[in-house]
């Protein structure tokens, strides 16, 4: 007897399985009926009864080609990874009348029309146009589905908008667009960086999209350490109308941590441009200036060599000038000599002393300023002021380049013996330091002191390391064995 009542059991359970199955796979008997389960969903905002009116996995490959050599499992797997499939679409517009708190209870059917046959996608399958309204608002939507032995299977939802149920969201909405905006600017101003995501993902139901929004959003991200998205959303924000200083400067301060220099430059240009937190803009604008610098130029290469890079550097450079006055000593100092730089790289001696000068005002003491200096002045003939800012430099730093600048200033001022001792001194530092045209001005230095013997000795070792000047051969070749 026992037996007999578990095998009854057995039996019972697979009948009221199977004909689960089957109901749940027993779709809608006409149009009109599949648009209501649509109204119903809608006003219940509830799927429950979606799955007994969906095409089951069976059926698709009469509808759709890549399906016909598919089991019924992939093809039930292809559908669950699809987040474009029937369920997400509704899902999404339910939680967008939850988001917005629209009265759903309300919402009926205004029209269903005739369906019309789609035969490009497949036999027996079908489009029905159907209006829904709430408050005299209309949204248009077209339910397809695959009509099979007399029954209707649907299978996908297609909005007439690109927002779904757009115009009865909007002007049923609790809040309007403009309230929601500026909760997010109130949360944002609060530091309530959730809330702030919150109110612009109910504008985003809404199908408000603007630079403002994105740009409050990324906002928030910055501050809950969200970098990814927030550089997402400032983005959307700069190409989307919003290309103002503020977004500019969001995009540009995470850029200049990166190797992706040009798209530092671009949104640190328009900061410059809009004199828009010029003091925080201009030292990362400089290092990576100097960093880009060293990666497209080689040692002692000019940037005249490299025209494209000329133009870009020397623009922005012009740019970092402008804005000096915002600049903080130490960068003054390091934009008026690259300015310096480019002037004496074109010959504009003069333009490049004016720059340097107004430098070494502000840092007098800095050893790399005196040196340039005591160079320049040197080129341009301005011995006595050359040798001052060389010997401040040596005060500073005992340096091999200083002293042959200090060496030289003396040999033009006719101080013979003095800079006879500087070039002595420089060539004790080490033998990398004697070059031919240094030991020439030792040379010229003992022949003016009348001491040919030296004179000699310095002459005959310039020439033999490869120094150029017919008059010293001639006066070797006169005065020395």
């Amino acid at each position: 007897m026992f037996v007999e009542n578990t095998s009854m059991k057995r039996l019972f359970l697979l009948i009221s399985l199977f004909s689960q199955i089957v109901f749940a796979q027993k779709g809608v008997k006409n149009e009109k009926e599949l648009a209501q389960s649509f109204l119903k969903m809608l006003q219940t905002r509830s799927l429950q009864n979606l799955e007994a009116i969906s095409a089951p996995a069976e059926l698709y490959p009469n509808f759709v080609e890549i399906f016909k050599e598919k089991t019924k499992q992939e093809i039930q797997e292809i559908l669950a990874k699809d987040t474009n499939n029937l369920s997400n679409k509704l899902q999404s517009i339910l939680q967008s009348l939850l988001d917005l708190e629209v009265e759903h209870q309300k919402i009926s059917l205004q029209k269903v029309e005739k369906p019309q046959e789609l035969y490009l996608i497949a036999k027996n399958y079908y489009q029905i146009p159907v209006y829904v309204t709430l408050n005299n608002a209309i949204d248009t939507f077209f339910l397809e589905a695959y009509k099979y032995k007399k029954r209707w299977y649907w299978t996908d939802l297609v909005s007439a908008q690109p927002i779904p149920l757009h115009n009865i969201l909007k002007k049923n909405s609790k809040y309007s667009a403009e309230q929601y905006k500026e909760m997010a600017k109130n949360a944002l101003e609060q530091k309530e960086y959730r809330s702030v995501i919150h109110f612009i993902q109910k504008l985003d139901r809404l199908g408000v999209q603007d630079n403002e929004t994105f740009y409050y959003q990324g906002l928030a991200y910055k501050s809950m350490g969200d970098t990814i998205k927030a550089v997402e959303n400032f983005r959307k924000a700069y190409y989307q109308g919003g290309a103002t200083p503020e977004v500019a400067f969001e995009l540009f301060s995470y850029y200049a941590k990166t190797d992706l220099y040009y798209d530092a430059y671009f949104y640190g240009d328009s900061c410059l441009e809009n004199e828009y937190k010029v003091a925080e803009v201009i030292p990362d604008m400089i290092r990576i200036l100097e960093k880009d610098k060293k990666l497209n130029l080689r040692e002692e290469t000019k940037m005249r060599e490299n025209p494209y890079f000329f133009e870009q550097f020397n623009g922005r450079l012009n740019l970092l000038y402008k804005n000096i006055d915002s600049a903080n000593p130490s960068d003054k100092v390091k934009i008026l000599t690259m300015k310096a730089e480019i002037a004496a790289e074109n010959e504009k001696w003069a333009e490049a002393k004016e720059y340097l000068s107004k430098a070494i005002a502000i840092e007098s003491e800095n050893f790399d300023l005196l040196y340039e200096l005591a160079w320049l002045e040197n080129e341009t003939q301005n011995y006595a002021k050359a040798l001052e800012y060389a010997q401040r430099a040596y005060k500073i730093k005992k340096d091999a380049e200083v002293l042959a600048e200090m060496a030289y200033s003396k040999m033009k001022l006719n101080d013979f013996k003095g800079a006879i001792a500087d070039y002595n001194m420089l060539f004790a530092m080490g033998e990398e330091f004697i070059t031919a045209r240094k030991l020439k001005n030792r040379g010229n230095c003992y022949r003016m002191l009348k001491n040919n013997k030296r004179a000699c000795a310095d002459y005959q070792k310039a020439l033999q390391m490869g120094e150029d000047d017919t008059e010293v051969e001639n006066w070797v070749k006169k005065n020395c064995r």
